[in-house]
C-alpha cells in the first residue's frame, strides 16, 4: 500500500482536485505493505450509477478495519491518496471516493477505487 507525499517518506499530499496521480512532483510511499483486501470490479448500473460517463475502470475494495492504527491514523484518513499494488501484476487502484467504515457484520474499511494505468513509475 501507497501513500501520496509530497517527497519521498514526507508528509501526505494535499488531494483536493486536481488530483493527478502521475505528478512527477509528488511520490507514492510505501507505508504498509501485504494489506489484507478483497476486490470486484463495478459494472453495470451500478457503475453508471456511481461514476456516471467518467472513463475507466472502477473497482470495489474492503479492507480491514483499524488499517493505519500502525500510523497512528484513523480508518477515515484512507482517503483519494492510497494506492493498492498488486505485485504479481503490477497493477494499480487508486482510492477514488471516501471510505466508509463499518463495524458490523464483519468489521472493515469499503471504497471504490480506479485501476491506473499505466501505474505510477516513482513508486518506491
Amino acid at each position: 500500500m501507497y501513500e501520496y507525499t509530497e517527497s519521498p517518506g514526507g508528509a501526505a499530499a494535499e488531494t483536493d482536485e486536481p488530483f493527478d496521480p502521475y505528478d512527477p512532483a509528488r511520490w507514492w510511499t510505501r507505508r504498509r505493505a501485504l494489506v489484507p483486501a478483497y476486490g470486484e470490479i463495478v459494472r453495470g448500473r451500478q457503475r453508471d450509477y456511481l461514476f456516471g460517463d467518467r472513463p475507466g475502470e472502477f473497482w470495489a475494495l474492503y479492507f480491514e478495519k483499524d488499517l493505519l492504527t500502525p500510523l497512528g491514523r484513523p480508518d477515515t484518513d484512507f482517503l483519494r491518496r492510497w494506492m493498492l499494488r498488486e505485485s504479481s501484476t503490477d497493477r494499480c487502484w487508486v482510492v477514488d471516493f471516501d471510505p466508509r467504515v463499518y463495524n458490523a457484520p464483519l468489521p472493515h474499511i469499503e471504497c471504490y477505487a480506479k485501476v491506473l494505468s499505466p501505474s505510477p513509475v516513482n513508486r518506491d
